[in-house]
């Protein structure tokens, strides 16, 4: 004979309670789409785009003007657009701006000293979203 258990309406409706703030913590960790975890590398990337920005060597602006931001799913990137030409002096930022960040390593620095602030308030901000899914 197989043991029954009984389960009562208000532990049902628990259940499905649980069960709807599962599904939608699964769909904000996500990594495409409008998901907290794209919103957290939007910030993160955007943030650190934004410092990249302001700290590169400037002479005519063109290096720091020519960075990128971009989210695809799960993978963020921070560029220097290879299209971007300098129109004072020529050339081509992605080309000179390892020879600038070799004398002066602005992203280098970025990492080391700003990057690991940025990741934080973005793991707070994705761990803020996951507690509101699971709020009781």
């Amino acid at each position: 004979m197989m043991p029954s258990v009984r389960i009562g309406r208000e532990s049902l409706e628990e259940l499905a309670e649980l069960r709807r703030r599962h599904h939608e913590a699964t769909r904000l960790v996500q990594e495409s789409g409008n998901t907290a975890v794209t919103r957290m590398l939007a910030f993160v990337v955007t943030r650190a785009g934004q410092v990249w920005e302001e700290t590169a060597p400037r002479l005519t602006g063109t290096l720091a003007s020519a960075t990128r931001e971009q989210v695809f799913g799960g993978e963020a990137l921070i560029y220097i657009d290879p299209t971007v030409e300098n129109p004072v002096f020529g050339g081509y930022p992605a080309i000179y701006g390892p020879i600038v960040h070799d004398r002066r390593p602005w992203v280098e620095n970025l990492i080391n000293d700003r990057l690991p602030s940025i990741l934080q308030k973005g793991a707070e901000q994705l761990f803020e979203e996951l507690s509101w899914a699971y709020r009781v």
